[in-house]
């Protein structure tokens, strides 16, 4: 598998963000799901706030991406549970301070959750659910943490494809700089 085509780089989002894919979900319904007031529509990422965390969503065909940078607190705070409800959001965050993580959240549950450096060691209510897919994109399941273990340089890739295969929508090259995006106040930020 060419895991290349997930590749989201700096100049996009910087060294700090959080993905969230929503299937069957548009910019509309995310953000009433979210709580969120509408701000503008904006195309492409460049137009976004710069320097600044923001929260936007680009409507994908059969579903929504939601960008969040420098802050990542959609994937940890309880805003999954009522954005999954009927359906099913894979959540990839990175970043240069903290773990990075892969969280797949199905009607409200959290069914897996782990960081994809270390995806020996797996949460969740279903925490082997993806197992057989996770194998086969090339994650070493039997890694549990072991700090003599070969770092993975492509595991936020990893993510990215398997976040692709939980919901069906498709992360290309560039798709991130050129979409357009709703962008969104969220209550607290």
């Amino acid at each position: 598998m060419d895991l290349e085509r997930f590749a989201v780089h700096e100049d996009e989002l910087g060294l700090d963000y959080c993905l969230a894919f929503a299937r069957g979900l548009t910019a509309a319904q995310v953000a009433g799901r979210l709580g969120g007031t509408e701000i503008a529509w904006v195309r492409g990422l460049a137009q976004l706030p710069a320097g600044s965390p923001f929260v936007a969503v680009a409507e994908l065909p059969g579903g929504a991406v939601i960008v969040e940078a420098f802050r990542g607190r959609l994937l940890f705070e309880p805003a999954n549970r009522p954005l999954s409800q009927g359906t099913s959001v894979a959540v990839v965050y990175e970043s240069e301070h903290h773990d990075p993580a892969f969280l797949w959240v199905e009607d409200g549950e959290v069914r897996v959750s782990f960081n994809p450096d270390s995806p020996g060691y797996r949460e969740g209510s279903e925490p082997d659910a993806l197992l057989d897919d996770m194998v086969r994109l090339g994650f070493d399941v039997t890694d549990e943490g072991d700090e003599n273990a070969d770092f993975d340089e492509q595991a936020t890739l990893r993510a990215f494809a398997l976040a692709e295969h939980v919901t069906g929508l498709p992360l290309a090259p560039g798709m991130l700089r050129d979409l357009t995006y709703l962008s969104l106040s969220l209550p607290g930020r």
